[in-house]
């Protein structure tokens, strides 16, 4: 009928309307895609909505102090240098350079996994653990509700942008040298299509999201502790706490975030994961303890 259409019209619409006629067949007729379909719609509708939020975050009259104030916490927190400053020194020129070591590279893979990742747990967990999966769902909703006022109330400025004299965006410098983006300095001026708000570095997201998986990984194997597998079980444990870390220290390393921003992200991940428990706020049973 698509085809037709186009054959009558002269337009050049039938992979559009077919493609939705193809999609609406498989929910209507298959009852798991029907299943497939909420889970998809309730998970990235989430992170749709919160990106949208974050994206008006640093154009609002709501803020309680300046971009600095963070950076000027993490310099008492750490003795007077932010944290990536501290790690970043004595390699600026050569970073600026083009010099990139592996652990920039591989921390670089660690970073950009964050719009990945998360995403392929919760497809693995929904596969195989239905209550797991909407109690991950209901948390990422929560911590990314915690998430907004920091943005709103304290938009941030990272390291990278705060003090392009003593950190650069190690990031930009990787994908330069991969050939994904022109050349350029990983400075203030370093930007990419895909960031809504530059000013959203409080509390860390990708550190939030990461903690996540961690505890979703962690729930997801208790069920069937003592019987055979427990070495595979705690090897994802293993795995997941070590994405955990490898985030946290990441994003500091990469020029990113502070370490308060880090701190911040574990703390609304803890919150959302416990909120996400509470009988009053849970929509089906959570996994057995």
């Amino acid at each position: 009928m698509a085809f037709a259409g186009d054959r009558l019209t002269g337009q050049r619409w039938s992979s559009f309307w077919g493609s939705g006629a193809i999609v609406a067949s498989l929910l209507v007729t298959i009852p798991a895609a029907r299943g497939l379909a909420l889970a998809v719609g309730a998970f990235g509708g989430t992170w749709l909505g919160f990106n949208l939020l974050r994206a008006l975050a640093g154009r609002t009259p709501f803020a309680l102090a300046g971009p600095d104030v963070v950076a000027r916490v993490d310099d008492a927190l750490v003795g007077g240098i932010a944290t990536s400053a501290r790690w970043q020194a004595g390699r600026l020129d050569a970073l600026r350079a083009g010099s990139v070591t592996w652990l920039d590279q591989a921390l670089t893979v660690v970073h950009f996994s964050f719009f990945v990742v998360p995403f392929v747990v919760a497809l693995a967990i929904w596969l195989r653990n239905r209550p797991l999966f909407w109690r991950l769902a209901l948390a990422t909703a929560l911590t990314f509700a915690l998430a907004l006022p920091g943005f709103f109330l304290l938009p941030a400025a990272p390291p990278w942008m705060h003090d392009p004299e003593r950190v650069t965006r190690i990031p930009h410098l990787v994908l330069t040298r991969w050939g994904v983006l022109g050349g350029g300095v990983g400075g203030a001026d370093a930007d990419y299509a895909f960031e809504p708000n530059a000013l959203a570095a409080f509390p860390s997201v990708h550190v939030a999201a990461t903690v996540l998986v961690l505890l979703a990984s962690w729930q997801a194997t208790r069920r069937d502790r003592g019987r055979a597998g427990s070495g595979s079980r705690w090897m994802v444990r293993l795995l997941a706490a070590a994405y955990a870390v490898a985030m946290s220290v990441g994003v500091i390393w990469l020029g990113e975030h502070y370490l308060l921003d880090v701190l911040g992200g574990w703390a609304v991940a803890l919150a959302g994961w416990w909120l996400a428990s509470r009988p009053w706020l849970r929509t089906s049973s959570p996994e057995s303890p």
